[in-house]
């Protein structure tokens, strides 16, 4: 999921954080813009920029998540006859 919204955030950090020109001109002046302006200048893959620490953030996240789900299906079986959630 991350790697689908990354370009949203970069995006959204380019809006706030260097929307201003040299000239002191609002540099972008939207969403569509921003993504128009950073693939023409800087190519399909700036809007990946900065994804790496991203993704490594989020295993440590998710092995945690599984492995927690994991002990608990142990720790809390279904009852017999009931469901698993």
């Amino acid at each position: 999921a991350s790697a689908l919204t990354y370009p949203l955030d970069l995006v959204r950090g380019r809006i706030s954080g260097k929307g201003v020109s040299a000239s002191g001109e609002k540099k972008y002046t939207g969403i569509i813009d921003t993504v128009r302006i950073t693939v023409k200048e800087e190519g399909i893959l700036a809007l990946y920029k900065g994804i790496r620490p991203t993704l490594l953030g989020a295993v440590p996240y998710e092995g945690i998540k599984f492995g927690t789900v994991g002990l608990l299906e142990v720790l809390l079986p279904a009852e017999p006859g009931g469901t698993n959630v």
